[in-house]
């Protein structure tokens, strides 16, 4: 019980500071027109649900280490390798057709890496 205790006052905490700057990031965002033509709601919610899946990251790598250098070594170099399959998508693209973007890398593939993180 005092694990879960622990852990949920964590997760509440960095759920706040997320919020918080994702909301400011968002505002910033909408007022210096730097994305002029969306939604602010949309743009809150994208960093607020990609934050969140940076931390649910960390909590996974967590539990695998003892030592938390180790941890955050492992977690940003995976964070890297993960982000880094975005590239293997884009850079394989010849073109566009009716249906959207046209790239060497299978549609199965493609859904089957938007279900990891940072991608």
């Amino acid at each position: 019980m005092i694990l879960f205790n622990f852990r949920i006052s964590w997760i509440l905490t960095y759920t706040v500071i997320i919020f918080v700057v994702s909301l400011v990031c968002a505002m910033l965002a909408k007022f210096a027109q730097l994305l002029a033509a969306s939604n602010i709601i949309l743009i809150f919610l994208i960093l607020f649900l990609y934050g969140m899946t940076i931390i649910t990251f960390a909590f996974i790598i967590s539990a695998f280490f003892s030592k938390s250098e180790t941890a955050g070594a492992f977690a940003g170099f995976a964070l890297i390798l993960l982000s880094l399959l975005y590239f293997a998508v884009s850079l394989t693209r010849s073109g566009y057709n009716e249906q959207g973007p046209v790239s060497a890398v299978p549609s199965a593939a493609q859904w089957c890496m938007c279900l990891l993180s940072p991608v």
